[in-house]
C-alpha cells in the first residue's frame, strides 16, 4: 500500500493542481467540452511528468491559462492567468503544510500507523485545497478587484513563478546544454507571450471602457437635449397660451366685465401659473450642477417624476462643482438607482414628495436625496438582500448593485437611513485631489 502511494505521491502535484483549479474556475458548471479538454491536459501532463519532471507543472499552467480564456465568457486574460497561477501556488502551499505528515509515513514502521498518515496527509491536502480557493474566492479576489490590481497581481505572480521554475529547470538539466538553452527559450517565449496578451488586453479594456463612458455620456445628453426641447416647446406653448390669456382679458376688459375678468383669472390664469412655477422654474436650478452628465441625469429623472404627477423640493443654493478624478459613469448608475428607487415608491403611493438636496462643504459635495414611503417598509438589512423586492420578480437588484457599486468607489460614500415614513439617502462625494 505505501508503495501504491508513493506512486500517488509523484504525480500528487499534478492533481492537487488540477483539483484546485477545478474547483476555483467552477469547471464542475462549465459545458461538457471544457471539461472534457480539462481531463485531456491533466493525462497530457501526467505523461509528460514522466520524462520532464519539471516540466509538467508550468505545462499545466500554460494550457489552464488558454483553457480559461477560451471557457471564460468575459475574455480578461488577467483575471484568466491569476486564475491559474493561484491553483499552482494552492498546490505549492499543501506540500510545504503535509511534509511533516510524509516524514512520519516514512518512517511508521506498522501498516496501522502507514494507513492513518496516509489517510492525514490525503485530508489534510484536499480540505487544504477547498478552504484556499473558497478564502481566495470570497475574500482576496472581491478585494483586489476592487482595488484594480488583477493584472500588477497577476504579473508579479508570474514572474515569481517563471523565475522560480526557470533557476531549478536549468540545475536539473545543467549538463545537457542543449536541452537547457531550448527551456531558457521556450521560457523566454512564454513570458513576452503572457505579458504582450495582458498589455493587449488592458489596452483594449481600456478603449471598450472608454467607449462605454462615451456612450452612456452621449444617452445622457441626447435626453438632457429632448427634455430641454420639450420645455422649450412648453415654452412656446405656453406663450400662445399667454396670448389668448390676453385677449381674453381684454374682451373683459373693454366690456367692463370685471365679474366675468375675476372668474377667468381664477379658473384659467391662476393654475396655469401655478404649472408653470412648478414644472419649469425649479428645474432650472439644476443649471447649478456643473457636471454635464449628472445635469442631464437628474433633469431626465426629476422631469419623468413631475410628468408623473409626483412634488419636487429641489434646493441647489450654489454651484456643484465635481472633481474630474470621479468615474462618472459609475457616478450616473448610482445617482439612477437612488431616483428610479425614489421615483417608482412614490408612483406606487400617489403621494408624498421627492426631496433633493446638493450642498458645497469644505473639501467634498454632498447630495441629499429624500422620498416618503409606506409604513411598512422593511428595514434596510433585508432591502439590500439581492434578488430582495416588495413588487415582485427581477425587480429586487436595486440597493444591492448600488452597495457594490459604492464598495467598489473610494471616494464615494453614502448614508442610508429610514425614519418617520421617509427614505433618505445622503451621498458624500470626496472632492479633494
Amino acid at each position: 500500500m505505501v508503495s501504491l502511494f508513493i506512486q500517488y505521491i509523484s504525480i500528487s502535484h499534478l492533481i492537487v493542481f488540477s483539483f484546485a483549479y477545478f474547483l476555483l474556475n467552477d469547471i464542475y458548471k462549465k459545458q461538457t467540452r471544457v471539461k472534457v479538454i480539462f481531463f485531456l491536459v491533466l493525462i497530457l501532463s501526467l505523461l509528460l511528468g514522466r520524462g520532464f519532471s519539471n516540466l509538467d507543472s508550468l505545462f499545466l499552467l500554460v494550457c489552464y491559462f488558454l483553457l480559461s480564456l477560451y471557457s471564460t465568457e468575459k475574455k480578461y486574460s488577467s483575471s484568466s492567468l491569476l486564475f491559474s497561477i493561484v491553483p499552482y501556488l494552492i498546490e505549492s502551499i499543501t506540500t510545504v503544510v503535509t511534509r511533516i505528515p510524509m516524514s512520519l509515513l516514512i518512517r511508521a514502521n506498522s501498516g496501522t500507523k502507514q494507513l492513518f498518515w496516509m489517510t492525514v496527509i490525503l485530508v489534510a491536502t484536499f480540505g487544504l485545497v477547498v478552504v484556499l480557493v473558497r478564502c481566495f474566492k470570497k475574500i482576496i479576489y472581491p478585494y483586489i478587484e476592487k482595488k484594480k490590481i488583477i493584472s500588477y497581481v497577476s504579473i508579479f505572480l508570474t514572474l515569481l513563478i517563471f523565475i522560480y521554475d526557470t533557476y531549478w529547470l536549468v540545475a536539473n538539466y545543467v549538463e545537457n546544454l542543449f536541452l537547457k538553452y531550448f527551456i531558457i527559450i521556450i521560457y523566454l517565449f512564454l513570458i513576452i507571450f503572457l505579458f504582450s496578451i495582458l498589455y493587449f488586453e488592458n489596452k483594449n479594456n481600456a478603449l471598450k471602457y472608454e467607449m462605454k463612458s462615451k456612450e452612456a455620456e452621449y444617452i445622457l445628453m441626447k435626453k438632457y437635449e429632448e427634455e430641454t426641447e420639450r420645455q422649450y416647446n412648453e415654452l412656446r406653448s405656453f406663450r400662445h397660451d399667454y396670448l389668448n390669456i390676453i385677449s381674453s382679458l381684454e374682451y373683459f376688459f373693454t366690456n367692463d366685465d370685471m365679474e366675468g375678468a375675476h372668474e377667468y383669472f381664477d379658473k384659467v390664469i391662476q393654475p396655469t401659473r401655478s404649472m408653470f412655477q412648478s414644472n419649469l422654474l425649479k428645474l432650472n436650478k439644476l443649471n447649478q450642477i456643473k457636471s454635464p452628465e449628472l445635469r442631464s441625469l437628474f433633469t431626465t429623472k426629476l422631469s419623468f417624476a413631475q410628468n408623473k404627477g409626483i412634488e419636487i423640493i429641489l434646493d441647489i443654493p450654489e454651484e456643484i462643482a465635481i472633481n474630474q478624478k470621479f468615474d462618472f459613469l459609475k457616478l450616473t448608475r448610482i445617482f439612477a438607482i437612488i431616483l428610479d428607487n425614489a421615483i417608482e415608491e412614490l408612483a406606487d403611493l400617489k403621494e408624498g414628495k421627492l426631496i433633493v438636496l446638493f450642498l458645497n462643504e469644505a473639501d467634498h459635495v454632498v447630495i441629499v436625496v429624500k422620498n416618503s414611503t409606506r409604513a411598512d417598509l422593511l428595514p434596510l438589512h433585508a432591502l439590500s438582500v439581492k434578488g430582495y423586492s416588495s413588487k415582485g420578480a427581477n425587480r429586487g437588484l436595486g440597493l444591492s448593485n448600488l452597495e457594490m457599486l459604492v464598495e467598489s468607489s473610494e471616494n464615494i460614500f453614502i448614508d442610508t437611513e429610514i425614519a418617520n415614513n421617509t427614505f433618505s439617502q445622503k451621498i458624500i462625494l470626496e472632492n479633494g485631489d
